[in-house]
């Protein structure tokens, strides 16, 4: 939608796979990341075309699906995932490259037609740079605040499926 929702054009997008998590660029509206399957793609035509990014692919350890991801508003290039294993990586030039920065604790419960609970994983990126990064997986809420190198547990709670927002007039405020 161009129109903050009020009509929408569909677009002739192939998904096979459940999409897990999509964000769109703070400074153009046509580049697009979305997680389907497990793989990271990205769009810069408002997605008719995608392509496949280095980060939810097959490993020396085995497969990794991407399951949240965020881009930092205050910088498009900079890009933030978490895989089902929990790794933590951070790209900083759009999504080209990514490097691996710490593993969290997550826990990969079973819950009906989703056998990850990836629809309670929600990743909310810093405001700023530095600034704190949050994750839950829906059975926790993890903080960073050295750029992923590490996380504290903040709680501990079943969550389901909620989602993590940043007061826009507060971000101190979640």
């Amino acid at each position: 939608s161009s129109s903050q929702g009020d009509s929408w054009t569909q677009l002739p997008v192939l998904v096979t796979h459940t999409l897990a998590d999509l964000a769109i660029s703070p400074t153009d509206p046509q580049t697009l990341y979305r997680s389907s399957g497990g793989i990271l793609e990205r769009t810069t035509d408002g997605g008719l075309h995608w392509t496949p990014l280095p980060l939810g692919y097959v490993s020396p350890s085995g497969a990794e699906a991407v399951f949240a991801l965020a881009i930092a508003p205050y910088d498009a290039q900079r890009i933030y995932g978490i895989t089902d294993r929990g790794t933590a990586s951070i790209s900083v030039d759009g999504g080209d490259h990514f490097t691996a920065m710490s593993t969290l604790p997550v826990k990969m419960d079973p819950m009906g037609d989703d056998p990850f609970n990836t629809h309670s994983w929600h990743l909310l990126p810093d405001d700023h740079a530095g600034g704190r990064i949050v994750f839950t997986d829906g059975n926790a809420v993890y903080t960073s605040d050295d750029g992923m190198q590490t996380w504290d547990t903040r709680l501990i709670v079943p969550l389901g499926g909620r989602s993590l927002l940043r007061d826009p007039s507060n971000p101190q405020h979640l």
